[in-house]
């Protein structure tokens, strides 16, 4: 008997440490290439070219820092981006949000809910060619309006998806309060029901956020010199003759700092916005 409990003791003190050692075992690659990232863009061209490999920089320079600064105005890229993933985040909320409720309150949230979330698993690549001509004979390639519209498709789904299980776990007595207080129904949605789905709304604004922000393909298609996104600097490193990969490894530092901040000071509400709500059958 005694044995057996101390088996049992053991093993719940082990347990934490088996599940620390799994999590170090997966992020390690991750780890790994986010260091990979920050060496190589602070090493010489030349011992970036070395064979084999340093793992260790030898010497520091930030001159492809400076590179990708003077060389492809790289603020005006992130401009271009916190305006692209801002309107989205914004328009999916507005949008995605009523949406929600409303299927939630009609009883649809089930069947549609479901066949909204099926949008998100079609391949982005097939519209491509539909889109870039709608846009050409409206006049809109070269604009924030093409990218952001584009990124409404798969952003509103999941906006969606994700705030069903929010309003469902709402009490419908809350509601029933406000109207008998004389609230319309959409005043009690924005009285009640957004209010108390705060924490989902933070969640899916922070994911539509960094979908939009690490969006390449569309900004290569429908922007043009003067609305690149920033994810854009990194394929600019590119040229036909050579790949400097410095100059590529700084222009990636600048796509995923902002990302690796939000994330960083904000995945307390990410981790309770992804547990708190949930799809009930």
């Amino acid at each position: 008997m005694a044995n057996i409990k101390l088996g049992l003791k053991l093993r719940k003190q082990l347990r934490p440490l088996f599940l620390l050692f799994l999590a170090i075992i997966f992020l390690l690659p991750t780890f790994f290439i986010l260091y990979w990232l920050v060496t190589k863009a602070v090493e010489t061209t030349a011992e970036i070219n070395t064979y084999p490999p340093t793992l260790i920089p030898q010497t520091f320079t930030l001159e492809h820092i400076e590179l990708v600064i003077k060389k492809q105005n790289i603020f005006r890229y992130a401009m271009n981006s916190i305006i692209i993933s801002g309107s989205t985040t914004l328009i999916g909320i507005i949008a995605g949000m009523p949406a929600a409720y409303g299927l939630v309150h009609l009883g649809k949230q089930s069947s549609w809910g479901l066949w909204i979330l099926i949008t998100r698993m079609l391949p982005g690549l097939l519209a491509l060619i539909g889109w870039y001509n709608l846009f050409s004979k409206l006049h809109l390639l070269n604009t924030y309006a093409s990218i952001v519209l584009t990124h409404l498709i798969y952003a509103i789904p999941l906006i969606i998806w994700i705030m069903i299980g929010y309003f469902e776990e709402q009490d419908p007595d809350l509601e029933a309060a406000a109207l008998v207080d004389g609230c319309t129904k959409f005043r009690a949605f924005i009285l009640v029901g957004v209010p108390l789905a705060g924490p989902g709304m933070t969640v899916s604004a922070i994911l539509v956020f960094v979908y939009s922000w690490n969006d390449f393909i569309r900004g290569l298609i429908f922007a043009g010199p003067d609305k690149r996104p920033l994810t854009m600097a990194v394929y600019r490193a590119m040229s036909l003759e050579s790949l400097h990969w410095g100059e590529m490894m700084a222009a990636a530092l600048f796509v995923i700092f902002p990302i690796a901040i939000i994330t960083i000071f904000l995945q307390k509400y990410i981790i309770a916005g992804l547990t708190q709500g949930g799809i009930k059958g």
